[in-house]
């Protein structure tokens, strides 16, 4: 029996997303949960704001990863799309907190192999039929990837004002 996901995004600029995740039941291996180039202000492989026609990686990073496991038995695990040997991070029954930051230093963690990955996120799980889990992602997106300027007005996002 294949997870049941309930997705809910939190969050969606063009710096940054936060999405909201409940899986229930279910045994899944390199399952889809987050689709790069579905976030908002993706840039499509025509070098426009689209999710129709996309590239095939959009960079993005991971800053938290956050939530609650009620599993009775196994675990899931988290993956780079496209390359399944990049787990990310694996969480069990309980409270999990993988905050990337070091100090007063913001950390993330980046797409490891960027000639066979997505962007994408999948999962495996080895579940039971009535565990429950809660997890919720905070992604910083590339400007390389998605708009943040550049092609809703060039000219402006190129100029180089300086006031004095």
């Amino acid at each position: 029996m294949a997870t049941t996901l309930n997705k809910q995004t939190l969050v969606d600029t063009n710096r940054h997303s936060v999405i909201k995740i409940v899986g229930s039941g279910g045994t899944d291996s390199n399952a889809s949960l987050v689709v790069a180039s579905s976030l908002a202000y993706a840039i499509n492989a025509t070098g426009s704001v689209s999710t129709l026609n996309p590239k095939r990686l959009n960079r993005v990073a991971i800053k938290r990863i956050w939530g609650q496991g009620q599993l009775s038995t196994g675990s899931v695990t988290l993956k780079w799309g496209g390359n399944s040997n990049s787990s990310i991070v694996t969480f069990g029954s309980g409270w999990f907190d993988y905050n990337f930051d070091s100090g007063s230093t913001p950390g993330t963690i980046e797409i490891p192999d960027q000639a066979n990955c997505t962007g994408d996120i999948v999962f495996s799980s080895t579940a039971g039929a009535t565990d429950t889990w809660t997890l919720f992602i905070d992604l910083k997106k590339d400007g390389r990837d998605y708009d943040q300027g550049q092609t809703r007005d060039p000219a402006a996002f190129n100029s180089r004002a300086y006031t004095s």
